[in-house]
């Protein structure tokens, strides 16, 4: 069943302002949208209010990319290009995402270009590229223009009209609940959050917004003349001659804040407003899950130490970047640490480990009872370098391989470890120390454990070549073959028992229940089980229109559906938003 409402405003899109949005009823017994996008004369006009339509519709495109193979613009790839081209678009292809750019014709479309220029796909002139989607809350964000400016259209909503939208400075919270931008006005910068303008700078310093994990704080660097200060939640920190925008981190409660921040020739960390004291270097500022724990690395007289809890750690010739990790419940507390001669070791609560040339993949399990990483040794044969690679847990080295894959590492629930190998030629999955049976390759990025961590999914690749065929191994039980698997796809119900996963051959994807085809058509996207059933969600190309189905249950006929806002909500009712004939809904699924 389905529940929304609409207005019919032909088929240009009218906006609803943040200041005259209105209430209505919900009828279940007929196909509506959630929510109305009214035309202009539904409300009175207000200085936020756009004054002009918006195109916004696409339909999945097959291009080709420079590496021959065959990638699609999945439905729901909405946004804004201008007329002339010179646009950077963010399309999400089916092998993976990326920025291109845009030119215009003279046919009166515009052509898509990678990094390197080789064209990808036409667009009609007035195509919409993407939106920003939150995939944790299924909120839909619209970058807009006007003759007066441009503004974002939020969930269907107009926020106020500025000069200009910084380009790609829009950030989600991490639960999906608000979102932040930066704009122009006046020649000055802002920060507008969930609708509400902040104060004036001369620069808000890009890709610096941070929100607490919870999303009740934020907070962002931004500079006035040549001094650089933090607001947080809108009120002002100290002034300083620069901030390292990268360094600013919150708790996830938000109550804690810290940064870098350089006086002169030397660098402080700043916590929680006061400053500490002064260093050649600060990096890698890191809170503990909790909260309760603060750690950092300084470089100071020619070496670098861990901070952590404003104890000096041991000094060593450099700290790996991004490598400083604490449990989940913040009471345990590793890094990665490179000595004079260059050998690395794991410096876990204060306790150096065994040396390797280098190590890598450092992860504590969910319950912070386990630990590993990937270490690496070097040695002659022959007079050639050769490496080794094995995965040490709990400080036991397991068994030697060729090579393990990067970031395969990876603990179930219940502390099971898996990570892909290679040994010769050939490519296995080890699950708890026991390597699997061996392929000629295991798909980066598709190592999965149910919920409960008792069972164990992952794509593998039988052939080489145009010979190639790809399988989904689970519990090391090879399934059918298919041309390709689609690595995002693959699903486990909550219990565990149903895996379903998006397969494609023949040109034509099937979407696969326990190993056993479910539905076939030209484009599937699966969206997953409905929390707590087996009930299976997916997004499906049918005669040139979109419908959700869920349970097989099948949804409207629709021209997109905006796959990155399907919502799993926690009544088991799905919402996404929808285009159809220009007009953009919210859908709800029961």
């Amino acid at each position: 069943m389905f529940a929304s409402r609409f207005h019919n405003a032909g088929n240009q899109m009218g906006v609803q302002s943040r200041s005259c949005m209105r209430r209505t009823a919900v009828s279940s017994a007929m196909l509506l949208a959630l929510f109305s996008i009214l035309p202009l004369s539904a409300c009175r006009p207000s200085a936020s209010t756009p004054t002009v339509p918006y195109l916004r519709v696409t339909i999945p495109v097959l291009v080709t990319a420079t590496e021959g193979e065959h990638c699609r613009i999945p439905p729901g790839t909405i946004g804004r290009l201008s007329e002339t081209g010179g646009d950077k678009v963010f399309v999400v292809f089916e092998k993976g995402n990326g920025w291109i750019d845009t030119t215009a014709t003279q046919m009166g479309q515009l052509v898509a270009h990678d990094v390197v220029g080789f064209p990808l796909v036409p667009f009609p002139a007035k195509f919409a590229g993407p939106a920003l989607a939150s995939k944790m809350a299924g909120r839909l964000v619209i970058p807009c223009s006007t003759n007066h400016g441009q503004y974002m259209l939020v969930d269907g909503l107009a926020d106020p009209v500025f000069e200009e939208i910084v380009d790609h400075s829009g950030v989600f919270s991490p639960d999906g609940t608000r979102f932040a931008y930066i704009a122009r006005k006046n020649g000055k910068e802002l920060l507008v959050c969930d609708g509400k303008v902040g104060r004036e700078y001369d620069i808000v310093v890009k890709n610096s917004i941070r929100f607490s994990r919870d999303g009740k704080h934020f907070a962002y660097v931004a500079q006035r003349g040549n001094k650089q200060l933090v607001v947080l939640d809108e009120v002002e920190g100290p002034e300083y001659d620069a901030i390292a925008s990268d360094t600013l981190v919150l708790t996830a409660d938000g109550k804690r804040f810290a940064y870098a921040a350089r006086m002169a020739n030397q660098w402080i960390i700043v916590l929680e407003g006061k400053p500490g004291p002064k260093y050649d270097e600060v990096s890698q500022l890191t809170f503990s899950p909790d909260g309760q724990q603060f750690a950092y690395v300084v470089k100071q007289r020619g070496g670098s130490f861990v901070v952590l809890n404003d104890q000096l750690g041991p000094r060593f010739r450099n700290i790996v970047p991004n490598s400083l990790i604490f449990t989940p419940d913040g009471k345990r507390f590793a890094y990665i640490a490179e000595d004079q001669d260059g050998l690395q070791a794991v410096v876990l609560d204060g306790e150096i480990g065994d040396k390797f040339s280098w190590i890598s993949d450092l992860t504590f399990s969910p319950d912070g009872t386990h630990y590993a990483y990937r270490g690496v040794k070097t040695h002659r044969d022959r007079g050639a370098l050769r490496e080794k690679h094995l995965v040490v847990t709990d400080n036991k080295p397991g068994q030697e391989f060729d090579w393990i894959q990067d970031g395969s590492l990876l603990f179930a629930a219940n502390g099971r470890l898996a990570y892909a190998v290679r040994d010769g030629s050939k490519m296995a999955v080890v699950v708890d120390g026991v390597p699997g049976p061996y392929f000629d390759r295991i798909i980066e990025k598709t190592l999965l454990f149910s919920d409960d961590g008792h069972r164990l999914a992952y794509v593998a690749q039988k052939g080489k070549g145009a010979l190639r065929k790809e399988q989904l191994v689970l519990d090391h039980a090879p399934g059918p073959e298919f041309n390709s698997i689609h690595k995002d796809s693959i699903h486990f119900s909550s219990d565990g028992k149903l895996i379903a996963y998006v397969g494609r051959k023949n040109s034509e994807d099937v979407l696969m229940l326990n190993a056993k085809p479910l539905v076939k058509g030209s484009m599937i996207h699966l969206l997953g089980f409905v929390r707590g059933t087996s009930r299976v969600a997916y997004v499906q190309l049918q005669l040139n229109k979109y419908r959700l189905v869920v349970g097989g249950q099948v949804g409207p006929a629709l021209d997109a559906i905006l796959v990155d806002t399907c919502l799993f909500r926690r009544d088991t009712s799905l919402s996404y938003y929808a285009v159809n004939h220009g007009q953009l809904y919210h859908m709800l699924h029961f």
